[in-house]
């Protein structure tokens, strides 16, 4: 209630909101994020700032998502394909190049995995063409390497489910030597990667492989869990 007596309040609140949602996430406090999701895009609306409206409409697209993988249910599917569109047309809004082109290629990874998740083998192409668009956007640009890990990831993930064991192979290991460089994805996400090569080797009754990966898993956990316990006992 404090901040609705400042300037800018819709700003700030909508910040509030976004950075318990990206609080959650990285500490995986709870999987239910309907709250933050969405009080964070009602400040954003009220805010009118296309930059902010976007990555709400994000998190509540990512949350729809989650869910539908959960459950099944059509009525959330429906919703995250809304929300997506709805997206597309702030980001479309966004004047500054540079956060357009981010929040585009954020949205593309989001949606193609979502297109995944709803039918893989219908979608796998359409998928596949999105998830190579964004690496032709990319590029050699170094801000955007946490984002190519991302899409290399998807991709393994894609001929996975389609049954191309060779290209399978080769993108879980492209977006893993690739995280080796560039380290600053979050532990969820180093751990996702992981796992998929880990659980990858092991279907191929390639223990060895699968218990190395496993292990990095297991250590990067183990060590996040060390530096929370850290800080909780910092702040005691």
């Amino acid at each position: 209630d404090t901040f609705l007596t400042l300037p800018n309040e819709n700003f700030i609140l909508t910040n509030a909101y976004y950075l318990q949602y990206k609080y959650i996430i990285k500490n995986n406090l709870e999987t239910d994020l309907r709250q933050e999701s969405y009080k964070a895009y009602e400040y954003a609306e009220k805010s009118k700032n296309s930059l902010l409206i976007s990555y709400t409409l994000g998190n509540l697209a990512t949350y729809y998502t989650s869910t539908f993988r959960q459950n099944g249910d059509s009525k959330y599917k429906d919703s995250a394909l809304i929300t997506y569109q709805n997206r597309l047309i702030q980001i479309n809004k966004i004047a500054n190049p540079k956060a357009r082109k981010r929040e585009r290629i954020i949205y593309d990874i989001n949606y193609a995995s979502l297109l995944s998740t709803i039918d893989w083998n219908k979608n796998a192409e359409t998928s596949l063409n999105i998830y190579k668009k964004i690496l032709k956007t990319i590029e050699s640009d170094t801000l955007y390497q946490g984002f190519k890990i991302l899409t290399y990831n998807n991709i393994g993930s894609t001929y996975e489910n389609v049954g191309d064991s060779k290209l399978t192979e080769e993108y879980f290991l492209k977006a893993y030597n690739l995280l080796q460089k560039k380290n600053d994805l979050i532990t969820p996400q180093k751990v996702a990667i992981l796992n998929n090569l880990s659980r990858w080797y092991e279907s191929k009754n390639k223990l060895a492989e699968a218990l190395k990966y496993e292990r990095e898993a297991r250590e990067l956990v183990t060590e996040e869990n060390k530096k929370e316990f850290e800080n909780n006992t910092k702040n005691l």
